[in-house]
């Protein structure tokens, strides 16, 4: 018999925002991300892996045009494919896709989450759409 035990990412985020006015006009916000890490070798001794981290952070600002996944629906094959192996290239096509559109303004992308335990933080800025 063969005990699978689920892991569990503890982590948490603080955002701060501060509104601005950019270029022409146009409302931007700056927002720091703190991601905070505790998945480790005490809080999960059994099968603790030699190279603890989480996948890199992916996002995008958009208008209400556009929606990348709906609590209660299937996941879509970008929303899948981060999910399961970490790759964010499905999910930044749908983004710059939506870009395209005129529903969304930017891909938000950083790199991998590591290690684990650990704190990262980020800074980025969004524009009105």
């Amino acid at each position: 018999m063969t005990i699978c035990r689920p892991y569990l990412a503890v982590a948490s985020c603080a955002v701060v925002v501060f509104a601005a006015v950019g270029l022409a006009g146009e409302t931007v916000a700056t927002y720091r991300m703190t991601f905070t890490s505790v998945w480790s070798e005490e809080t999960h001794p059994v099968d603790f892996p030699p190279n603890p981290h989480f996948s890199g952070l992916i996002g995008g600002s958009h208008n209400v045009g556009v929606r990348f996944w709906e609590v209660g629906e299937l996941a879509s094959p970008a929303i899948e494919a981060m999910a399961e192996t970490g790759s964010k290239t499905l999910l930044e096509a749908e983004i710059n896709d939506a870009i395209a559109a005129g529903t969304a303004r930017q891909v938000i992308s950083r790199g991998s989450l590591d290690p684990s335990p650990g704190t990262r933080t980020w800074t980025y800025n969004v524009y009105s759409t």
